[in-house]
């Protein structure tokens, strides 16, 4: 392969199995680029004017890999990669295509995966506080035992994925749909979720307390045993809502067989 990466290369759904850069002596393995145009030279870790590199030093795209403040905007994984455990904390994701992707366990806290494609991906008890995930697609992804908290997923897809016993404390969630998620006992203390959609989504158990729930779609949700203390439900729309024994925000427990509002 030509030593000069930083060319444009004009082939159609090519993968590059191996580039290597003399100059910065780096190796990236498995990197997908789609399309007419692409620039290999973007799928590699940048350099500082010093020529320390940034991010992925001679690492491979595999599981535990040590990647952290990576600049990969616009990365293409194939499906059915395996990069559980890997350290992508702090990188640039902008609208990367990670779907059906085994991401168990990674680090991606702090990383900006604006607009970014994770639909089917596993992030079970993966970190993600503190990430920029706006417009992020997650749907049917399993984020599991998650932390996501102080996170970024204002106009998020998040439907049908599954959330329980996930952590979304003081996370920006305004404008996001979770319909039909699994929320079941994930904490989401503080968070604010204007306009946010949960339709016959599942928050059985799960914890609300001082969220800011304006505006809030729970039609036909299951709501059971979930904790709404010193919440703002102003103008949430709770039409066939499950709600039996929940604590409602003002801390009465809501009788069984409460549909659509707190008895």
């Amino acid at each position: 392969m030509n030593a000069s990466l930083g060319k444009k290369a004009s082939f159609h759904s090519s993968t590059i199995r191996r580039a290597i850069s003399c100059a910065a002596g780096v190796f990236v393995i498995g990197v997908t680029v789609v399309g007419f145009g692409a620039d290999i030279a973007s799928a590699l870790p940048s350099a500082n004017p010093d020529g320390a590199i940034q991010g992925c030093q001679f690492e491979e795209l595999q599981p535990h890999a040590d990647c952290h403040g990576s600049n990969l905007p616009g990365l293409v994984v194939a499906p059915g990669t395996g990069l559980f455990g890997i350290n992508l904390n702090t990188a640039e994701l902008t609208g990367a295509r990670l779907s059906h992707i085994d991401m168990t366990r990674a680090d991606v806290g702090g990383a900006n995966l604006t607009r970014a494609v994770m639909d089917h991906t596993t992030l079970i008890r993966a970190n993600l506080q503190h990430a920029e995930l706006g417009g992020v697609d997650l749907t049917f992804a399993d984020l599991s035992e998650a932390a996501l908290g102080y996170a970024f997923l204002h106009g998020a897809n998040v439907q049908n994925a599954q959330l329980h016993d996930a952590d979304l404390s003081h996370t920006n969630m305004m404008d996001t749909d979770f319909r039909a998620a699994d929320l079941s006992r994930a904490y989401v203390g503080r968070a604010t979720l204007t306009n946010a959609t949960f339709e016959e989504a599942n928050l059985e158990g799960a914890v609300l307390t001082g969220a800011e729930l304006r505006n809030v779609v729970f039609k036909d949700a299951r709501l059971v045993h979930a904790d709404f203390r010193q919440s703002d439900v102003t103008g949430a729309d709770f039409t066939g809502a499950n709600l039996s024994n929940a604590v409602w925000k003002d801390g009465r427990v809501c009788k069984e067989g409460s549909i659509g509002a707190c008895l």
